[in-house]
């Protein structure tokens, strides 16, 4: 019972004070096998959505308190996704790389505890490549587009420094491209939830001398 009270004491004190003005966030996290995208192709006025697919992310990530609990920060996130499906018996393979650069705003909703939960949006920029594979044969595709997200989640610290971090976002990446000679407009849907580790370091304090 003591070590437990021992160990409350440490978290409570390793929530404290961490999103201060002045401090630093530096985080990455990943999927945790539930990120799931949705595609919709649009030319002219014919509509298509491909299948859900199921795909994976990484996201590194840095902000900076410019207020208590208030962080702006840059996400750059490297998306890899694989669809296959079977037509005339043969299969139709789709392999997607996506990077985007996002600027974020976070606010923390701190408390006395170790647990902070926070919500954080961005939009950004990134570039798309396609590569479609049938029978031997292969097309590549390469468009840039905007996009935007919007998660919440929450910080469980584990040391001053250190915590763990989960969430669940979701956002949109808008490209274009030809289509026998029509304009193509591409729509990503991304829906999912994500672990990581964050690392906050706090703001060195002044002394003054007397």
């Amino acid at each position: 019972m003591k070590n437990l009270c021992v160990l409350f004491l440490m978290l409570f004190a390793a929530a404290n004070a961490q999103t201060e003005k002045g401090s630093v966030i530096i985080s990455g996290t990943t999927n945790l096998g539930f990120n799931n995208e949705k595609v919709t192709y649009k030319a002219g006025s014919i509509t298509e959505e491909a299948p859900k697919i199921n795909t994976f992310s990484i996201t590194p990530s840095f902000g900076y308190f410019v207020a208590d609990d208030f962080a702006l920060g840059i996400d750059v996130n490297a998306f890899i996704s694989t669809k296959t499906e079977e037509f005339a018996g043969s299969n139709y393979v789709t392999k997607t790389t996506r990077f985007t650069a996002m600027p974020t705003f976070t606010y923390f909703f701190h408390n006395e505890s170790s647990f902070i939960p926070y919500l954080r949006a961005g939009v950004g920029y990134g570039t798309n490549k396609e590569k479609e594979s049938y029978l031997g044969n292969s097309k590549n595709y390469d468009y840039d587009g905007f996009a935007w997200k919007t998660k919440a989640g929450v910080q469980f610290f584990v040391t001053k420094s250190i915590a763990f971090d989960l969430g669940l976002g979701y956002g949109k990446f808008h490209g274009k491209r030809d289509y026998q000679g029509k304009e193509m407009t591409i729509t990503h849907k991304n829906l999912g939830a994500n672990v990581g580790i964050s690392v906050f370091l706090k703001k060195n304090k002044k002394t003054t001398k007397q």
